[in-house]
């Protein structure tokens, strides 16, 4: 299962060194993830619908496994680059969690190991993110760093350096087009980005951050 971080690279076509600045390269997982972290915002009692499955030979009864979350954006599957900690919580809202286990994937497809009896009304809590927003963010500040860059011509070939400001900045444009409407932004733990990365909180508080 991806990260966001890996999807937003693949999304901005960058490398790990893809140029430097002085002494710093861009694009490391860490610029990355500061990126995705401006453009996040909280999910507190996400809607969550079933999708009923029939048990075969179970005389018409149904199992209930898998469901998707609906939300605006996309789910870190994991807290950490290939970590194991959840970024959110899946829980009615009196704080019943499921039975078993729940593994929800970046497009908000979630499974649960055992069926869940009922159909519990379960919700999301956790942290949502634009990836367009992101990437147009990642192509912009790419662009202000080559904006200064000229044009050359050595060994008869010719290196149009500012032909990539317009690329790049083309690019941002269309991704911010086609970006989600922000509705809120998460501020609690921007003091600290660490707190996120650093593993899973507790139930209660994803249920209280920022409410």
């Amino acid at each position: 299962m991806d990260s966001l971080v890996t999807t937003l690279r693949d999304l901005i076509a960058a490398t790990t060194t893809e140029y430097t600045v002085g002494s710093t390269s861009y694009w490391t997982d860490a610029q990355l993830y500061e990126r995705l972290d401006r453009n996040r915002t909280y999910v507190t009692a996400g809607q969550i619908d079933w999708i009923p499955e029939p048990v075969l030979a179970g005389g018409g009864s149904l199992q209930y496994l898998r469901a998707a979350v609906r939300v605006n954006g996309m789910i870190e599957p994991a807290a950490a680059t290939g970590g194991t900690a959840a970024d959110w919580s899946v829980m009615t809202s009196a704080g019943v969690v499921p039975s078993g286990t729940v593994t929800v994937s970046s497009d908000g497809f979630t499974e649960f190991s055992t069926t869940q009896t009922g159909a519990p009304p379960f919700e999301f809590y956790g942290f949502a993110y634009d990836l367009t927003a992101a990437a147009a963010d990642v192509l912009d500040a790419w662009a202000s760093h080559v904006k200064t860059a000229y044009d050359f011509k050595t060994d008869d070939q010719q290196f149009d350096r500012s032909q990539a400001y317009e690329m790049l900045t083309g690019r941002a444009r269309e991704l911010r087009r086609s970006s989600a409407p922000r509705v809120a932004q998460l501020n609690v733990v921007d003091d600290n980005p660490a707190i996120r990365r650093t593993g899973a909180m507790t139930a209660n508080q994803r249920r209280t951050l920022g409410l």
